[in-house]
């Protein structure tokens, strides 16, 4: 299977990024990208590389490669978002690999840097690189049993507790999707590669991935969630897929954790949270229907809104 593809390199404070630009996505994967299990859509299993051609060295994708990937792409990351970078970096070799048992990938920016400063070029990684790709051993992002691109860059920076969104020196903000608590056909593709292919299911941020990551309790599953959607399941390959229940136990939740989407803070925020404009510093409440409403200081001192108190405050 013929891949066009271009790529991009950037780089952003302690996360260094690989975004490659997918520009043609074939559509036509059968015998790809399918797991077994209740989820399954095919007979075909879902394959990850066992090893990987790069710089005319074969080495252990799991051993060495995104070992020295992740140590690459995202340095001194918070632990969980650096399970999330190493299951990315899984599934963008597995997409890009097409099912070759010895896939052939460029070590740089033209596909995932295996070399750089951060790794000593290659000598060195760090005990959380190495127990992030362990800990997430065979692990890609699938969408009802088939393997998505895995797409991820820097991302605007961050700040704080409230995530809130800085400058974007890599460019690269637009390319993010924000998808948690969408499922189906509400997932937004990201313009990194073809939206018209099924395997686009967004763009993860890594600066964003790294706040959230120090700011909250979510895992590397939910990161991986937030920007490629509450359908997609955590898959580790031979194993079975999650059950239709299961998936939307999870994406019930993940709505309730991405009720609005603010323009104040560039992500979403959850149901019944309230946040601070940016202009003359008033409060509005995150809504059911996804939309704020005006905020209110009670009597007690409790700021709250049509909803009751607010669940959570993003002061600006």
């Amino acid at each position: 299977m013929a891949l066009g593809l271009a790529s991009l390199r950037i780089s952003s404070g302690r996360a260094r990024v690989a975004a490659t630009t997918l520009l043609v996505l074939a559509s036509g994967c059968s015998g790809l990208v399918v797991v077994t299990g209740d989820e399954a859509t095919d007979s075909a299993e879902l394959t990850v590389p066992g090893k990987v051609r790069v710089n005319g060295v074969t080495v252990d994708v799991e051993g060495n490669y995104l070992p020295r990937v992740v140590q690459c792409e995202n340095p001194g990351a918070p632990f969980e978002a650096m399970k999330a970078q190493a299951v990315a970096a899984r599934t963008y070799l597995a997409y890009r690999a097409a099912g070759r048992s010895l896939p052939s990938i460029v070590d740089g920016e033209s596909e995932q840097v295996y070399t750089c400063p951060a790794n000593l070029n290659g000598r060195f990684v760090s005990a959380d690189a190495a127990r992030a790709v362990k800990e997430t051993a065979g692990q890609v992002v699938t969408v009802n049993g088939r393997l998505t691109a895995g797409f991820f860059v820097a991302g605007a920076t961050r700040v704080d507790v409230s995530c809130r969104r800085l400058a974007d020196p890599t460019g690269t903000e637009h390319f993010v999707t924000y998808n948690y608590g969408k499922m189906g056909s509400a997932v937004s593709p990201s313009s990194i590669g073809a939206r018209t292919n099924l395997d686009n299911h967004g763009c993860l941020s890594q600066n964003m991935a790294n706040c959230l990551a120090d700011s909250t309790t979510q895992d590397y599953k939910s990161l991986l969630r937030y920007f490629y959607g509450s359908d997609v399941q955590i898959a580790t390959v031979f194993a079975a897929t999650l059950s239709a229940w299961t998936v939307e136990q999870q994406a019930t939740k993940d709505i309730a954790d991405a009720a609005c989407f603010s323009m104040v803070f560039g992500r979403p925020v959850p149901l019944h949270a309230c946040v601070q404009s940016g202009a003359g510093g008033q409060w509005y409440q995150c809504g059911a229907s996804g939309d704020f409403t005006l905020a209110t200081q009670t009597l007690g001192g409790t700021l709250g809104g049509p909803d009751g108190a607010c669940r959570e405050q993003f002061p600006r």
